[in-house]
């Protein structure tokens, strides 16, 4: 992963992954970029599945399922459920 990457390039890759092994290997490769900038481990883990869970909120609710359960995350705001939209704009 190059230091500078998109958001798009960094977390998209994460929405197609279908097995919890190879989620395990992608989390361990955005936690280690994220310790890039003098995070500890710790507080690296946690971004980074925040911000997983945060970027499958914008993909179907078959994905955030899928990929909360996979990265045992969830929406930083709505955590594991899929509100209306009425909801979200709130």
């Amino acid at each position: 992963m190059i230091k500078n990457i998109s958001i798009e390039k960094k977390y998209e890759p994460a929405m197609k992954i279908l097995d919890r092994q190879e989620a395990q290997v992608y989390l361990e490769e955005c936690i280690q970029h994220n310790m890039l900038s003098g995070t500890t481990r710790e507080e690296a883990t946690r971004i980074e599945k925040m911000n997983i869970g945060y970027y499958a909120g914008y993909c179907d609710e078959e994905t955030n399922r899928r990929v909360w359960d996979l990265f045992d995350c969830e929406h930083p705001m709505f955590g594991r459920r899929v509100p209306t939209a009425e909801e979200a704009f709130k």
